[in-house]
Parts: structure tokens; C-alpha cells; sequence
């Protein structure tokens, strides 16, 4: 079927017009900007209309636009400009030549056109009326704030807010996915808009009713109103009913919990935190909410909710510094003087600043830029991974096997009978067996030299959890990582002993020694104790006891196996290859034990399994006994201090020698550039030298030279 988008058609879904291209009653062209053909009309509102077409053989939505208002032609066009720059599977996607117009015959006016991709399903308002209005469960919110969180972040980020968000703009697709629709509305976060907000000028309001917070009716809305709207978009989810059914109390706040008592305090107490009267007591980003998500998802709902009293808007503060070009110094050493002083004030200010661990997360960020750059290296090929995933633990249960963990007896057994047949080097097992196993099996496991067992120690959240009964020592690993927020950047070699996990050295420790054939000598493979401020850390006592290291990750894959191509003989072929004076690492693949790394980039980053992370570790161990692969390593203090004032001292010499702004700008820039190639080259190296202090310091001190020396005229006159 060809559908004709003429007005003046007087048939345009005439039959005849399948696979022609031109219409059979009016001559109009079938074929839209040479690839799409328009099959039938879909629905129509008060802007436009909206159809189906065919993109050489891939159906898409085409909207056009019906009104000639230059103000709704600006929202289309925006809308069109929103949607091709974002990227994402819960926001429709919009190809650069998507938006395009033209011009029916006999009118003025051209006609515009977006092309979009097509969103199978149903909008959360129609799935609600197909199942009767019945509310949603808890877990199925949780999925769902989940996903739609991550598209807000995604808009917000990119300096947008939606300003109308409702179950009628989310559309389900049949693989679950949410996604986010009619941008029509967006609004851009620029200084335009934000020197209206600060003049209290209003701007053009966007409401649909129950869903529109009192700020964005005045007419100044904010990226905290779509978590507005999106919570009472939950109310209407978790409860089935219309928002007006809802009494409020004295501060204007929807009574609705007593129409979901299916659903837990934590949850509804989110939900009324999303939907506060006033914007300064909602949360202030996407990424709290989606940690308050986590916790309730992990089944920790024993925590209370932050609540930021004051938003955290985008603002300039435009200081004007008195250029250095201006500023009569005599003599010569008088300059000279003035930027040793200006220089050794900026540094102690961002020393000072990096001491009080301000710039940890900066200098965290500005680490993993570079470790990403690398170039890749060859995999440690000493190393196998057997990943028990989700599919293998369905496996297990299709077998009926007696599973109280990831592993059940008759898996374990029968996965030892296949490894040490082929003489494996190390057997490592990276998966909790508090219960120990089956008599049989666990003589032999206690009797075999080469099997490395762990344990976790107990801390103020986790009581840990205890070895394998009867597991000797020295075969003993803890498997406790100590982590950077999300991030695995650390390594944990040696701790004081635990009641519950009775061992000194870590797993992965264990495993390296037991591969080498003796105790490791730390001091030979030149493994720097990380302290508490070593390099851009500033870390709090607790999370720098014991001896600890920074993971240099290679930056290649280690080859892997699923254990259920193990168990059925899938790879028998290529066992004895892949397992004979290997180390073979086995561990869970679950939501539990994954981690974000140096490597990890991007809006939704790859995590890394726990097993994978220890491979990492034991591999750089080995190789940098045998290899001489180094460890990473970072300058003392003092030589932290020095290259941060070198570079301060440099930027008060370019303020003072540099009259041009174009050329200081110029300056500037190269010397940026210069820091962040040397780090780059340092880290090539395996050294970690300061970056975002160097430039702190780089900035502050041409401005503190500036400063200073026209305060020292000034006095002078």
C-alpha cells in the first residue's frame, strides 16, 4: 500500500497507488526525499499527523507538522535536532537527514517532516487500560525507574529536560524496553535560559494536569520537574488509578500510599521524595536516585533518603584579572620575584585542596582517560576463566543437582574430575563454599596442593563468610577488594586475620604464589605500598589498612569458558590445551559481582565480573616476576609537590612575559597539552604522576601572578 501525503489529493489511499510511484489520482511523488514511501496513516492530534513508512524495506514513523505557527515550527525543529544528536534504546532514533520539508503544490508554506524510528507496543497508559488498570509490582518498578532514570540521565547530561513526562509518552516495547517519547517539548539548558530563570522572566509553560510540578506551571521548570512528573507517573502505576483521585494534604502532596500497600516504605518514601512540592528538596541528579534504586533492588532497604536543600545550577562567575601587560615592573628580577611568590601561593592552594580530597574523584576520572588510551598488550594466555553464569545455573537445575550456591556437588565434582585429569597448574575457586563439599571431594581438594579456596572477612556491612571446613592456610585466600565507590582500581595483598576468614594473604596472592612455586618478594617485583594519600588518592583510614597496590589491568581479554560447555563435553577437545600448567579461575558471572574499572567508559559503562578482576590481579603478579611487567608506581610527596609547582611557576611566567591574551590563550593550551602528554607518557611507564593538580596549578598560578603584581602597582602608584 502507498499512502499520498498531497492535502489536495482527492483519494490518497487509493489502491492503486501500491508500489507506483506516483499517485494514480493526483501525480503526486509516492517516494519521499527518494527513500520513503508513506504506507498508511497512524493517528492525528493538534499539531500534525503521523504515519507509517517504508525506509527501503525497514518500517519508520514519518511526523508532519500541521500548524504554520512559527513557534510550533521552532519545537518541531528543535524536537528533530534533540533526537538526532541523542543516542540511547529507550529514545527514539532520528537519522541527521530525518528532518527534511517540501512543498505541496498551489501552497506558500512547505510542509515539515520528521522521520523517526518506529516503537513497537503499546504507551504505559494504553498497556494500563489492557490489563484493566491492575498496578504493577515492585520489582517491575524498580526495572522500570531504573531504565527510565538512565534516559534521563542521558537527556539531562545533555544539557535538556523533557518537561513532559506521563504513562502516555512512555511507550513498552515487547522486549521490555521503555522508551522515552514526544520530545516536542524538550527545553535546553543554555545561559539564555538560565539568565531568564535568574531574572525571574517567565518562559513558555508545558502542563498536562497531576503531572506538572507548581515551577514549571510559574513557567520555570528545571531537570528536577521530570522527576517529578516521572514519580507521579509511578503513582499512577503502582496504584491504577487517575492522579485527581487522590486527596492532598496542607503542602500540596498526593495521599496515595494507602492505594498501594503492595508495595515497601523505602519505595513509596522514593517516590514521595521524587514528587516534593518544592524542586530544592527533590533529588539533585539521576545517579542518586539510581543508587537508592540499586540499594532497594539489592534488598537493602534499611537506609534513609539525602535530601539536597539546594540545587546545583549551572552558573558563570565572570572575574576579570587585570592583564600582566599592564603592570610596570623594574627591575627585571622584580617579575622573577613575584612569580616564585605567586607560584609557591598557588600550590599550596591546590595541595591544600588536593589534601582536603577534592580532587580524588577529578584525578580518579582523569586515571582512567588515560589508562583507556593505552595501546592493547598480548593476553596473559597462563590464565583460564570458567564463568558460572544465569544459564549455567539453570543448567544445574535442569539436571536436578543439589544447589545451594553456584555450584552444586555434583558440578564441582565432576568439573575436578575434567580439570585435574589435565594437570592444571592452579585451580582457583573464586566462589564462596561456606558448607564445604561432599566427603569424597573434599579429601581430595584438601590433599591436592594446587587448589586455592577463599573467604571474605567481616567489616561494619558485611559479616563476611567463612572457607571451605578443613581447608589448610597456606591454600587459603581472602577475596575482599577494596573499592573506590563503583570502581576496582586497588589491590589488597596482605591483612591482619579475621574471625571469620582466618588468612593473611589474599586470593589472589594465594594463587600467585602457589603458580610461581614460592612466596612472593614484594620489594624484588617492586609492589608500592599504597598509602592513604599515594598519588591522586586521599582515602579515608579504614580503606587504606592493610598492604595494597594499584591494579595495573592489561588492557587484552583472558580466554574463557562457560562451565556448562565444560560439564558437557563441548570442549573436551580442547581441554587438555586449555587447562595443562594453566591457572584455572572459577567464578560467578551475576549483578552481585560486577565492577566497574579504569576500562570502563561511556554513559552505560561494562562492568567486570569479580573473577575476571582477580584474573587481572594474579596476572600481574606473574608477569612481574617473570616478565618484568612493571607495577604501577607514583612519586613521593616531594616529587609530587615540585612538578606541581614547576607548572604553577610556569603559568605565572607565561602571565608575566605574555601580553596578548591571544597568546597567552595559545600558551595555555599547549601547556595543557604538554602536562597531559607527559602523563600519558609517564603512565606508558607504568608511573602515575599528577595531571589535574598540574593544570589547577597551571591556571592558578598566571593568576596569581596577575593579581599580585597589579596589586603591587597599585601600592607602587
Amino acid at each position: 500500500m502507498s499512502y499520498c501525503l498531497n492535502p489536495k489529493c482527492p483519494n490518497p489511499s487509493e489502491p492503486k497507488n501500491s508500489n507506483q510511484l506516483f499517485c494514480s489520482n493526483c501525480g503526486w511523488e509516492l517516494i519521499l526525499q527518494q527513500r520513503y514511501r508513506v504506507i498508511q496513516p497512524l493517528g492525528k492530534g493538534g499539531c500534525g499527523e503521523v504515519f507509517e513508512v517504508d525506509d527501503k524495506g525497514t518500517p519508520k514513523v514519518l511526523k508532519r507538522l500541521s500548524q504554520k505557527s512559527s513557534k510550533f515550527i521552532a519545537l518541531f525543529q528543535q524536537e528533530a535536532r534533540v533526537l538526532t544528536r541523542l543516542r540511547h534504546p529507550g529514545i527514539p532514533k532520528v537519522e541527521k537527514d530525518g528532518y527534511f520539508q517540501y512543498q505541496p503544490e498551489g501552497s506558500r508554506n512547505p510542509i515539515h517532516c520528521l522521520v523517526m524510528e518506529k516503537i513497537e507496543g503499546l504507551n504505559l497508559e494504553q498497556w494500563l487500560e489492557f490489563r484493566e488498570n491492575k498496578p504493577i509490582g515492585e520489582e517491575d518498578a524498580i526495572v522500570w525507574l531504573l531504565q527510565l532514570i538512565d534516559i534521563l540521565e542521558k537527556l539531562h547530561q545533555s544539557q535538556y529536560f523533557h518537561r513532559d513526562i506521563k504513562p502516555s509518552n512512555i511507550m513498552l516495547k515487547p522486549d521490555g524496553q521503555l522508551v522515552l517519547i514526544d520530545f516536542g517539548t524538550v527545553r535546553e539548558i543554555t545561559d539564555t535560559y538560565l539568565a531568564k530563570i535568574g531574572t525571574n522572566r517567565e518562559l513558555t509553560s508545558v502542563q498536562t494536569f497531576g503531572y506538572t510540578p507548581s515551577e514549571q506551571i510559574n513557567g520555570k521548570p528545571l531537570p528536577q520537574s521530570d522527576f517529578f512528573a516521572l514519580g507521579r507517573t509511578f503513582v499512577h502505576l503502582l496504584t491504577g488509578k487517575e492522579l485527581d483521585e487522590f486527596e492532598e494534604d496542607k503542602e500540596s502532596k498526593i495521599l496515595w500510599r494507602d492505594s498501594a500497600t503492595h508495595i515497601s516504605k523505602p519505595l513509596t518514601d522514593l517516590i514521595d521524595w521524587l514528587m516534593e512540592p518544592s524542586a530544592r528538596k527533590r533529588p539533585p541528579n539521576a545517579e542518586v536516585i539510581r543508587q537508592c534504586l540499586k540499594k532497594l533492588q539489592s534488598g537493602n532497604g534499611n537506609f534513609s533518603w539525602s535530601i539536597d536543600e539546594n540545587i546545583n545550577s549551572k552558573s558563570e562567575i565572570l572575574e576579570e584579572l587585570q592583564s600582566a601587560s599592564t603592570v610596570y615592573l623594574k627591575p627585571k628580577w622584580r617579575g622573577w620575584q613575584i612569580a616564585m611568590f605567586s607560584s609557591a601561593l598557588a600550590t599550596s592552594l591546590v595541595m591544600g585542596v588536593r589534601y582536603l580530597g577534592w580532587l580524588q574523584p577529578w584525578e580518579m576520572s582523569a586515571f582512567d582517560r588515560l589508562m583507556q588510551m593505552r595501546p592493547p598488550e598480548k593476553a596473559d594466555t597462563r590464565i583460564l576463566v570458567i564463568t558460572v553464569d544465569e544459564k549455567d545455573l539453570q543448567y544445574q537445575d535442569e539436571k536436578k543437582w543439589n544447589r545451594k550456591d553456584s555450584l552444586s556437588n555434583e558440578a564441582v565434582g565432576l568439573l575436578w574430575q575434567k580439570l585435574t585429569t589435565h594437570k592444571p597448574r592452579v585451580i582457583g575457586l573464586n566462589i564462596f563454599r561456606p558448607t564445604g563439599f561432599e566427603p569424597k571431594l573434599a579429601n581430595a581438594i584438601q590433599n591436592n596442593d594446587r587448589f586455592i579456596a577463599t573467604c571474605a572477612g567481616a567489616d561494619a556491612n558485611n559479616p563476611g563468610t567463612p572457607s571451605p571446613p578443613g581447608m589448610p592456610l597456606e591454600r587459603l585466600g581472602f577475596a575482599d577488594m577494596p573499592d573506590d565507590g563503583l570502581f576496582i582500581r586497588r589491590q589488597l595483598l596482605t591483612m591482619s586475620t579475621d574471625p571469620t576468614c582466618n588468612t593473611t594473604e589474599s586470593f589472589n596472592m594465594r594463587v600467585a604464589e602457589s603458580y610461581l612455586g614460592k612466596k612472593l618478594d614484594l620489594e624484588k617485583i617492586k609492589a608500592k605500598q599504597l598509602t592513604y594519600n599515594a598519588g591522586g588518592y586521599q582515602l579515608p583510614a579504614e580503606k587504606a589498612q592493610g598492604y595494597q597496590i594499584l591494579i595495573n589491568y592489561r588492557k587484552a581479554d583472558f580466554q574463557q569458558v562457560k562451565l556448562r560447555e565444560i560439564l558437557d563435553n563441548y570442549k573436551d577437545s580442547q581441554l587438555s590445551t586449555m587447562v595443562r600448567d594453566r591457572i584455572v579461575l572459577i567464578g560467578a558471572v551475576n549483578e552481585g559481582d560486577m565492577y566497574l574499572t579504569p576500562y570502563s567508559k561511556g554513559t552505560w559503562p561494562k562492568r567486570m565480573p569479580g573473577v575476571v578482576i582477580q584474573a587481572h590481579m594474579i596476572s600481574q603478579l606473574i608477569s612481574a616476576d617473570l616478565d618484568n611487567r612493571s607495577l604501577l608506581w607514583w612519586w613521593p610527596e616531594g616529587g609530587e609537590i615540585l612538578w606541581i609547582w614547576i607548572w604553577s611557576l610556569v603559568g605565572g611566567i607565561f602571565s608575566w612575559q605574555l601580553r596578548s591574551p591571544i597568546y597567552l590563550v595559545i600558551a595555555v593550551s599547549v601547556a595543557i597539552t604538554m602536562i597531559s602528554g607527559l602523563c600519558f607518557l609517564f603512565l606508558l611507564f607504568a608511573g602515575w604522576i599528577p595531571l589535574v593538580p598540574s593544570v589547577l596549578a597551571l591556571a592558578s598560578g598566571g593568576g596569581s601572578f596577575a593579581a599580585y603584581a597589579a596589586s603591587k602597582n597599585k601600592q607602587n602608584n
